[in-house]
């Protein structure tokens, strides 16, 4: 009767191994598992908010081309605005207005003489 008692508790501790061994591959599961939902959550937590990050470095690139836009019409208008008053001072009666000014006689024809030494005669 004893060596089937042995049998039976042979039996029955082989039957614990084998349910102790079945225990760490299910608790190695569960913490894989476990372990797989946390970095699940910290990936997703950092793609929002690299998103969030992106789309709040687009908003304020729009901004800063929307003030430039504005910079850059205004600065036309005012292009515009110089460049007619630069067409109204070189208008010829203005030129002979300021000459006049300035008691500055209109000369005629004008020869050099030889090569580059600043000398002038009047015809």
């Amino acid at each position: 009767m004893r060596k089937n008692m042995s049998k039976y508790f042979s039996f029955c501790n082989k039957n614990k191994k084998q349910q102790k061994q079945r225990n760490k591959k299910e608790s190695l599961k569960k913490t894989f598992c476990l372990s797989l939902k946390y970095l699940v959550a910290i990936l997703v937590l950092g793609l929002f908010s690299f998103r969030i990050l992106m789309g709040n470095t687009g908003i304020v690139k729009g901004f800063e081309i929307s003030e430039l836009e504005r910079e850059i019409s205004s600065l036309q208008t005012e292009q515009k605005v110089l460049l007619q008053q630069t067409e109204n001072l070189k208008q010829t009666t203005n030129i002979e207005d300021r000459l006049n000014e300035l008691g500055l006689v209109v000369m005629g024809n004008v020869d050099y003489v030889g090569g580059n030494y600043g000398i002038a005669m009047v015809k």
